[in-house]
């Protein structure tokens, strides 16, 4: 199995891009960012609870993430799109509720520091979600 099917670090079918999980690592980064910045801004500049103040982020970047995974990561448009987009979604929401009562146990409830919470409940999921979204949401 090439190091593409395996979801490694070679070359794209077109052979321009890295490979998918490169490609998931750098979404992830560029997510990590927005959900970091908007999470900061609506809690310190506007004033929203934590809670809150991470939990639109969250949705925002869900939109924006299965565009990227779909087109660009895990580059399968062969699969209908409905049936990618529900399990995207579906998955998602599963994971994104777990993120979420994972930084209300740590944050909340433990009183880490609410953006150190986030920091470690995104890195976390990242490697879980990789994984899961190769093998079910964007398999071949």
């Amino acid at each position: 199995m090439s190091a593409k099917e395996e979801g490694g670090l070679a070359t794209s079918s077109s052979g321009l891009l890295p490979g998918p999980m490169v490609r998931f690592g750098l979404l992830g980064i560029a997510s990590f960012f927005v959900n970091l910045g908007l999470t900061a801004f609506f809690h310190e500049v506007l004033r929203w609870r934590a809670e809150i103040a991470f939990a639109v982020p969250l949705a925002i970047v869900l939109v924006l993430n299965f565009l990227a995974c779909r087109h660009l990561v895990f580059e399968a448009t062969g699969d209908g799109t409905g049936r990618q987009l529900l399990r995207f979604v579906a998955s998602s929401l599963g994971f994104r509720s777990a993120e979420w009562v994972a930084f209300v146990i740590i944050h909340s409830i433990a009183g880490i520091y609410y953006l150190w919470a986030v920091v470690f409940v995104l890195l976390f999921s990242f490697f879980v979600k990789f994984f899961f979204f190769r093998s079910v949401v964007f398999r071949a």
